[in-house]
């Protein structure tokens, strides 16, 4: 993603389930194969969540990257 482009990831949380050791050990979660397809402000596009096996994901929300704008002075 281009870095003066501002953006949010909506939801901000995502909800997963799985083992307590595999869960406790979850630092971080990665979106894969990510292109933006448009940079135009109020753009949507859906995420593609990689988890590790055995965890599955709870949110019944699929999380989106919202474009809005670029920053100022750009």
């Amino acid at each position: 993603v281009n870095k003066d482009l501002e953006y949010e990831i909506v939801p901000a949380a995502v909800e997963v389930a799985g083992k307590k050791d595999v869960i406790e050990a979850l630092d971080e979660i990665v979106i894969e194969n990510f292109y933006l397809n448009s940079a135009e402000k109020g753009y949507k596009q859906n995420l593609s969540i990689k988890l590790p096996d055995n965890v599955t994901l709870i949110t019944d929300v699929t999380p989106q990257l919202v474009v809005k704008g670029f920053k100022e002075g750009n």
